[in-house]
């Protein structure tokens, strides 16, 4: 899906709607704030280690089917991107679920 699923340098936003992965060479990719499922550090990824905490994993779906996206930056801009995908997951109604 758009590119997703070859490495590449990304920008990432977040937004009160969701995230934006923008890739080079593809068009941005949305990941709507319903989709996100969750955030979290890794160390490895199917055919990569790293040091520790130095990937962000993002959990999430599309039709149905359950998604990793992981993703190398700096520490601080892991930081950020961990504390902005966090208030996004944390904004739910009284059911639990992402407004």
């Amino acid at each position: 899906m758009h590119g997703l699923g070859f490495r590449a340098r990304v920008e990432v936003s977040v937004h009160d709607e969701g995230l934006v992965l923008a890739l080079r060479g593809t068009e941005p990719v949305f990941l709507p704030r319903g989709a996100l499922r969750g955030a979290g550090r890794a160390t490895w990824a199917i055919d990569r280690v790293v040091e520790p905490g130095g990937l962000v994993v993002l959990d999430w779906v599309l039709d149905e089917l359950s998604l990793d996206s992981y993703l190398r930056l700096s520490p601080a801009q892991s930081e950020s991107l961990l504390t902005a995908a966090s208030a996004i997951l944390t904004t739910a109604t009284p059911e639990g679920n992402p407004t």
